[in-house]
């Protein structure tokens, strides 16, 4: 009998759970007379003024590099990446300390777990520099569990330039000035940050920053690009709302987010219904069967928006 309760509880939750993540994405559609999916939407002209540091003049499409941390144990979950939103990017790479050539997964020599993390990702964005610097323009760092949606990024990047040393993502503002990009929700540099952070923040000798002074990569990563230089630039919308999530999106829809959240954010989280920039960029803690349905609810369906309410 209670297996029978806790079954039926499991069901109401998902059904409820669906249920919100569809509102979330009926709330991106506009258009009075089209019908639209938030990719295609995310491709429009948004009236919402994001930060710009180049003028509106139109630039050709940027390239961008994606790449994924994971670990042995995580490799199913880059399965689930490489069938949604890692196809979408220009090139993808998924690293590990062991390679899997039927997932093309490379492998870093450095051991497995979270003491580890700060080497893993220097080695990580040491090979992106080394192989891909002058061929993409932003390079875009995610965890296993976190889900891109592509075309937003894409249009969000379009109003810089890559040769400035910036960087984005979810601003945690704590022990440096600027702060740091939260290392789930997923960050992005530019070549220009990319180049200093592995020429200048890598060197043998000489290097401002020290790979083994703090425990976690982010922290490691926001610590270095302060050092260098390199601007930590916020990604909120003109209401404040993020596009760069740390939490999967049922937290800021249910309201119920960790009291970290509050005490990290630079700015502070939104519930409800506007928790969260309509051109959403980033996921997280979102598990391999929440990114297929994530991605068949973006991509897959479509609304007739001249019946809506």
């Amino acid at each position: 009998m209670k297996s029978l309760v806790a079954r039926f509880a499991a069901i109401i939750l998902a059904m409820i759970w669906t249920l919100v993540i569809i509102a979330l994405y009926q709330r991106s559609l506009r258009h009075p007379t089209h019908y639209r999916t938030m990719a295609m939407d995310a491709l429009v002209n948004n009236p919402e003024s994001a930060p710009s540091s180049r003028s509106s003049i139109p630039v050709k499409k940027s390239k961008i590099l994606c790449w994924v941390l994971t670990q042995p144990k995580n490799h199913k979950n880059v399965m689930a990446v490489r069938n949604t939103w890692g196809s979408r990017c220009d090139k993808t790479l998924y690293f590990s300390s062991e390679a899997n050539d039927t997932l093309s997964i490379l492998k870093l020599d450095v051991p497995e777990g979270r003491k580890h993390l700060p080497k893993k990702t220097a080695k990580a964005f040491r090979y992106c520099h080394d192989h891909y610097l002058e061929e993409f323009d932003w390079f875009l760092k995610a965890d296993d569990d976190t889900f891109i949606v592509v075309e937003n990024l894409r249009k969000f990047v379009s109003n810089f330039s890559s040769s400035e040393p910036i960087y984005f993502g979810h601003n945690f503002m704590r022990y440096f000035k600027q702060g740091y990009m939260s290392g789930g929700a997923g960050y992005v540099l530019s070549r220009e940050a990319l180049k200093r952070f592995v020429t200048i923040g890598l060197a043998a000798e000489g290097s401002p920053c020290k790979v083994h002074d703090v425990g976690n990569e982010d922290v490691l990563v926001g610590s270095c690009l302060e050092r260098l230089k390199v601007k930590a630039v916020d990604t909120v919308d003109d209401k404040q709302r993020e596009r760069f999530l740390p939490l999967d999106p049922v937290h800021y829809l249910l309201k119920m987010w960790p009291n970290w959240l509050l005490d990290f954010s630079k700015f502070r989280p939104k519930k409800g219904k506007e928790c969260c920039a309509e051109y959403i960029i980033s996921l997280h803690y979102v598990s391999p069967s929440k990114m297929y349905l994530y991605d068949y609810l973006i991509y897959g369906t479509k609304l007739a928006s001249e019946f809506t309410v």
